[in-house]
């Protein structure tokens, strides 16, 4: 409990900064002593943060503030304040004051008989508390919890959270917090019929707080254990422990509780056949009550003075003290009726407002969600058209390739005709040189270097046609064929590229193959993508790997799944990466340098082999080789059938 006089010392000399705060500490300190004074503490703690702007400031005089309406039992208005206090608290995202607004209103609902609202308030109060690891605050959260479940008759759960909320406060050495876990629980054995359980927890508890000098607590003890000697009928022993709670609320200037123990007292003589001091004991308590505005306390009085009054002969007295007992129990009962009726228009309002909110919150959110849907949208449109874009890009860059494709092949079909006559003439000469050098005996080494002079001419003149031949395109039918004629010519067309880059070439041709439906100059093209590849692969291994034994092998034999062949080009060169692999057959996808190549071989060989039926598989491990295979059927299915198959 504060010390009042401190209190009203530092009031005198303090900052403007500081006296807010001591505004509230007066405030609290008497509450339990004068509601009156302690209410006129908050007005001002609460004028002076609105002068400051202090909003923290301000959440805390509302708190205090609405503790003394609850006091005076002024619910709506307490519920006010601290309804007020929580707003301002999560506008600061002050999670202790938060808390604390939450555990008070649920104390304002306890108080109204509102069990489960009050609940409600507690675990969130609970909750926020156990977030910030507030160990003072869980115990007391605890400790309302368990004084709810109290009052509904579940006194195990009540238990429960009473011993939970002691176990923490003894561990944080709070002795008020643990006194009070003490008092507490030795109520709730007393409920239980447990007599001499009560008393020692009460006497623990009041050992406690004679310790820490706590007077209000002890004259609590004294007042719970004096409660407890009188349900055992010990009626001396009752008397006298009142009488010291009595004294220690009068020298502490609690009024309220000084009332209490006053009716406590004349309670027990009327129980106990005491008719001393009574009457007298009565009218100090009303003087009291009536001081501190305590109609409930004056209503109880009344009550036993009339008892008093009845059991003295005096029936005059005891009829108008029963009057005066019927009128403040009207009056209170009216009050509590208005006050009911302003709690649940007051309730009414708040819930108005937060419909209100909500409505408004879920308009918000719908709002959002359609500026989210329409930016994604927006989104949405510029990727299609980025995408649309890129493909109009790539289309025109096919284009562009097909007709660079096309004027390749016409120039290869008028250098090869330019071609033929040049290398015709070369050879007639060479043969004439002969004629005439042999009539002269020249020696062998001459005439062995024109004979190799006739098969260079030979081999262009066969370069020449083949790529001749290879460009047209006027002759495209599909015809079953034996393919060692065009893989031979293949193989021969790039026997001396791999030569000169210290590369084999084999061939690995199975003697007995059935013909297949294909073209021969697309089945040649099928091979030459194949072999330059390979010879591309070969490459780089070389560069990477100058010891390396690298070769390439052309395989050809019968399909032993089908009818049909496998054809297959092996090279142990580079290989492909997984990325490289999944991606290969794409058009315009190429590992190549730009002025090497276009991308576009492997799936113009896809689309090849699929006009013959057949299917294209790519085995290839990085760094290791590829195989690329091709299996061809002896028939042609319908659907595959076609006179001209596009280029």
């Amino acid at each position: 409990m504060n010390d009042i006089p401190t209190l009203l010392a530092e009031l005198e000399n303090a900052s403007v900064e500081n006296r807010l705060t001591i505004l509230c500490d007066l405030c609290k300190a008497y509450w339990y002593r004068d509601t009156h004074t302690a209410r006129k503490y908050g007005e001002e703690a609460l004028k002076l943060s609105d002068e400051l702007q202090d909003k923290p400031g301000r959440a805390l005089a509302l708190r205090v503030l609405g503790a003394v309406y609850q006091f005076q039992g002024d619910y709506p208005l307490a519920l006010d304040h601290y309804t007020r206090s929580l707003t301002l608290s999560e506008q600061l995202q002050d999670t202790q004051g938060m808390a604390a607004s939450l555990n008070n209103l649920g104390n304002v609902y306890r108080l109204q008989a509102e069990y489960g609202i009050s609940l409600e308030y507690h675990f969130k109060a609970l909750n926020l508390r156990e977030k910030i690891n507030d160990k003072p605050g869980i115990a007391a959260s605890y400790n309302n919890i368990g004084n709810i479940f109290f009052l509904q008759g579940e006194y195990k759960e009540s238990m429960s959270y009473h011993e939970k909320a002691m176990d923490i406060r003894d561990k944080l050495d709070d002795h008020w917090g643990f006194a009070a876990s003490l008092s507490n629980l030795a109520t709730l054995h007393f409920h239980l019929g447990n007599d001499q359980d009560s008393l020692e927890y009460e006497r623990m508890s009041l050992s406690i707080r004679e310790s820490i000098q706590d007077y209000l607590g002890m004259a609590t003890s004294l007042h719970n254990m004096a409660r407890v000697y009188a349900a055992r009928d010990e009626f001396e022993k009752s008397r006298t422990t009142h009488e010291r709670a009595l004294q220690l609320r009068q020298e502490q200037g609690d009024k309220d509780g000084t009332i209490s123990s006053m009716i406590s007292l004349v309670e027990l003589s009327q129980n106990a056949g005491w008719k001393k001091n009574c009457i007298a004991m009565c009218k100090e308590g009303l003087a009291l009550a009536e001081e501190i505005g305590a109609q409930d306390r004056a209503r109880q009085l009344y009550q036993v003075l009339s008892e008093c009054y009845r059991q003295a002969g005096k029936m005059e007295e005891a009829f108008e003290a029963q009057t005066r007992y019927i009128e403040y129990n009207d009056r209170i009962y009216t009050e509590q009726l208005q006050r009911r009726i302003a709690f649940l228009q007051s309730r009414y309002e708040i819930e108005k407002k937060e419909q209100r909110a909500e409505i408004y919150r879920l308009k918000n959110v719908e709002l959002l969600l359609a500026n989210r849907k329409l930016e994604q949208f927006r989104n949405n449109l510029e990727e299609l058209v980025e995408k649309r874009t890129r493909e109009l890009e790539e289309k025109q860059e096919q284009l562009l390739h097909a007709q660079r494709l096309a004027t390749l092949g016409e120039m290869a079909t008028a250098i090869t005709h330019e071609m033929r006559q040049p290398l015709t003439i070369m050879h007639m000469q060479a043969e004439l040189i002969k004629m005439d050098l042999q009539e002269l005996n020249p020696p062998e080494a001459v005439l062995a270097a024109i004979d190799s002079m006739f098969i260079e001419i030979d081999r262009a003149t066969d370069i020449m046609e083949y790529m001749r031949k290879f460009s047209r395109r006027d002759a495209e039918e599909i015809e079953l064929i034996d393919l060692h004629s065009p893989i031979r010519k293949s193989v021969s067309f790039f026997l001396e590229q791999f030569r000169n880059n210290g590369f084999t070439l084999g061939l690995d041709l199975a003697e007995m193959t059935p013909p297949v439906p294909v073209n021969n100059q697309r089945i040649e093209q099928v091979l030459v993508n194949f072999l330059t590849n390979a010879r591309h692969a070969l490459i780089l291994k070389q560069e990477e790997d100058p010891k390396a034994k690298l070769d390439a092998t052309v395989i050809l034999r019968a399909n032993p799944d089908a009818e049909g062949i496998v054809l297959e080009v092996v090279d142990t060169g580079i290989g492909m990466t997984e990325e490289v692999l999944s991606h290969c057959l794409e058009p315009f996808y190429t590992t190549k340098d730009s002025n090497v190549g276009t991308g576009l071989g492997l799936s113009i060989v896809r689309g090849i082999i699929a006009e013959f039926g057949g299917q294209l598989t790519i085995d290839s491990v990085y760094g290791k080789g590829t195989t690329m295979r091709v299996t061809i059927p002896t028939t042609l299915s319908q659907e595959h059938h076609r006179e001209s198959p596009p280029q």
